[in-house]
């Protein structure tokens, strides 16, 4: 297989360097800025400089902001379609489970972090809960893919997503645009973009959503999983001198709704699936509360000194989430046992608040020899305040069980990084990079519970823990002329240690998990061809995994209820390769593709209910998964013309734990959306019509395992409309 893919990749870079000039750094730029223009290509500042998208040694998924708002793409699930290995779920309002090339985690305490990390214009969202905010009036997505330990920091070791805003300018622009719908769907967005005065520009965007629910709690008749959310951005920028830039932007985001439906299936036992509702989408759950709300601010400081640039990013945010959620829709009634299930965790109650601060410096010489450099450090402090009650009702005489959590995390990390590149020769480049990173958390729990009665509850302790990690990277690059280049790369990343925030015991509150490490050993080759009308990017990539954090449930012996346990997990094997691009099929029509290949098993014995999970697959790691997308633009007079944008996105099966329980193994699924759009071109204004889930396929997006029973969270059924907009 590796043998395969290194000879198509170093075919595929001789026809490509066929069909090119030779390389010459000093004459390639000028011709590369024209390309650029004329094919509108996406410039990132994936390497924390600016760089056409195919110039990056680095894999990479990019996505303009028009994309986005084409495809209808409103939050970070909708991203599987632009990019390959990346799966995303959410457990509830406030706990995204976002996962790339089989990494991810889906903890939902206040003690760790998330393996994948979303980054706002740069700033670190500390909490998951920022995860989970709607998409909008962005100038472009960056999703990087593997470790980004160098310039990005801690807890990316799957990956990082950098959610770039479209920045202020001169130019007066008002946009406006709406949809209604299905299930009673309402979603409007602004935005005014004006110079405010000789030397300030600014910008205000906004998106409101609604919907009704689609699902119903057979408990109360009500409609659950309903949405209501609203998001505003704002920013101001000016510049002073011809050397420095200022830029204060601002964001908040509110979410309501009521909670989620609950299925429950088992292949080998009906002792739970007999008491579900009347359907998959009307089920016995109470109706709950997903209420999830965030904000943030940052200043951006740019300066030109001459021999390179400084920068300074300083950044206050925090979010409130309040949540309770059943663990299932089945009933536990005392007086009927035929048609009871054993027991059902009736209420998790969340209320969470945190608040973080970060400041991060950088300068990026500009030299005019071979050699450049990136040098920076980044400080920041968490603060996370949270409780949470569960309540667990038994069908037997049993007393119910209850749990209360306390907790507050205080988190402190400090890290220095520099990162050179060295132009070798015209076409060949190396690049080394080191990141130092300290952190330190201290963690108090206050704890009751009736459930464990050997845990020495109730008990109020404070633990601390410390650790460094050195997390290096080494490219190597050859450019074989303006079309096509190839390299090679080793990188490092790690995600921080922390506590359980819900321990089975005393000793279990204060016991720390270790950091997990990854490294991963890539090669690649970008390509155009034909005037760019085809691009085509590969990566191969070999990922070793190190202390993975896994949260999973145990069976207690003589007991119908599982602990929820952390721990670290040994080693683990990725192996897998990826493919994009996207191919001009005429002028105006384009077909965006790429696949993704995983074959991410564990590689350490350990004993999870009785299953050694050494050599089975880890979870969320779908062993395929592809997405395509189709625009296209067709004039149907001087006046008129019409446009098809859709997007199809696939994921083969996976397993939702990692014992790889059947029972809790989603087959694979594709989901289809679409719209066509009658756009005026003297006018600015354009009406259309819209579908998501066009096949309304059932697919899970959540599967919790428990009692060797799955409970499901299915995606959103169909949903048509129209839409409207208007710019001028």
């Amino acid at each position: 297989m590796t043998r395969s893919i290194c000879f198509l990749m170093t075919s595929l870079t001789a026809i490509a360097a066929a069909t090119g000039a030779p390389a010459r750094a000093g004459a390639a730029a000028p011709e590369q800025q024209q390309r650029a223009s004329i094919n509108d290509e996406i410039v990132v500042t994936a390497q924390r400089r600016e760089e056409r998208l195919q110039d990056v040694p680095l894999s990479i998924s990019a996505v303009s902001g028009e994309a986005l708002e084409k495809t209808g793409t409103s939050n970070i699930n909708g991203l599987a379609t632009f990019t390959p290995s990346l799966t995303y779920a959410e457990f509830n309002a406030s706990d995204p489970n976002i996962y790339i090339r089989g990494i991810g985690s889906h903890f939902d305490g206040g003690g760790l972090e998330r393996s994948v990390a979303v980054f706002v214009d740069d700033v670190y969202l500390g909490r998951a809960a920022g995860g989970t905010a709607d998409i909008f009036d962005l100038d472009r997505v960056e999703v990087l893919r593997g470790p980004q330990g160098t310039l990005f920091g801690k807890n990316t070791v799957g990956g990082a997503i950098n959610l770039i805003s479209a920045a202020p300018n001169a130019t007066t622009r008002f946009k406006a645009g709406a949809e209604v719908g299905s299930y009673g769907t309402i979603n409007v967005r602004g935005m005014a973009n004006a110079a405010l005065t000789d030397g300030i520009n600014g910008r205000f965007s906004f998106v409101s959503r609604r919907h009704n629910g689609y699902a119903r709690s057979a408990l109360t008749g009500n409609r659950i999983e309903d949405l209501q959310s609203t998001a505003l951005r704002g920013a101001l920028s000016t510049e002073p001198s011809d050397r420095l830039k200022i830029t204060l932007s601002a964001d908040y985001y509110k979410r309501t709704g009521k909670g989620l439906n609950k299925w429950a299936v088992s292949q080998v036992s009906d002792a739970y699936t007999r008491a579900n509702g009347p359907s998959r989408r009307n089920n016995y759950v109470p109706d709950g509360r997903q209420d999830n709300e965030a904000w943030g601010t940052s200043l951006r400081i740019n300066y030109d000194a001459g021999i390179g640039d400084i920068t300074s990013i300083t950044a206050v945010r925090g979010s409130h989430s309040k949540i309770d959620v059943a663990l299932a829709g089945v009933r536990v009634d005392k007086t009927r046992p035929d048609i009871s299930a054993p027991f059902n965790l009736v209420s998790n109650a969340i209320d969470e608040k945190a608040v973080q601060y970060s400041q991060e410096f950088r300068f990026a010489s500009d030299f005019s020899g071979p050699f450049n450099f990136l040098a920076g450090a980044f400080l920041y402090r968490e603060i996370v305040d949270r409780d949470e009650h569960s309540t667990i009702v038994f069908r037997t005489a049993a007393a119910d069980q209850s749990d209360d959590f306390r907790t507050r995390s205080k988190a402190n990390s400090v890290a220095a990084f520099v990162d050179g590149t060295l132009n070798v020769s015209d076409a060949f480049s190396l690049t080394a990079g080191i990141r130092f990173t300290h952190d330190h958390k201290k963690f108090r729990n206050v704890a009751n519970s009736n459930r464990f009665p050997t845990g020495g509850f109730p008990f109020d302790v404070t633990a601390k823990y410390s650790s460094d990690a050195t997390t290096p990277r080494f490219t190597a690059k050859y450019q074989f002329n303006p079309n096509s280049m190839a390299y090679a790369t080793i990188s490092r990343g790690f995600k921080s240690g922390g506590f359980d925030g819900q321990p089975t015991s005393r000793l279990a509150a204060v016991f720390p998990v270790k950091p997990e490490h990854v490294t991963n050993y890539e090669i690649g080759t970008k390509n155009s061809f034909f005037d760019r009308k085809l691009t085509l990017d590969l990566s191969a990539f070999h990922m070793r995994y190190t202390d993975l954090q896994v949260q999973s449930l145990v069976d207690i012996p003589g007991s119908n209820v599982p602990i929820t346990a952390l721990f670290n997990a040994g080693k683990s094997d990725i192996n897998g390769f990826e493919v994009s691009g996207s191919l001009a099929l005429a002028r105006d029509t384009r077909i965006g593709f790429n696949y993704g290949y995983l074959d991410a098993k564990f590689k350490s014995d350990l004993i999870i209910s009785g299953v050694n999970v050494n050599g089975k697959y880890l979870e969320r790691a779908p062993k395929h998964t592809f997405g395509v997308t189709l625009n296209h633009s067709s004039e149907l007079s001087d006046n008129f013309a019409l446009d098809v944008n859709s997007g199809l996105t696939y994921s083969g099966k996976y397993y939702s734990e990692i014992t790889n329980n059947e029972n809790a193994a989603v087959s694979a699924y594709a989901v289809w959306d679409g719209e066509v759009r009658l756009r005026s071109t003297s006018a600015n204004w354009y009406v259309g019509v819209w579908a998501k889930n066009i096949t309304n396929t059932y697919y899970p997006t959540y599967v919790l395992l428990t009692a060797n029973t799955g409970f499901v969270n299915y995606a959103a059924p169909r949903t048509i409309g129209g839409t409207f907009g208007i710019e001028f």
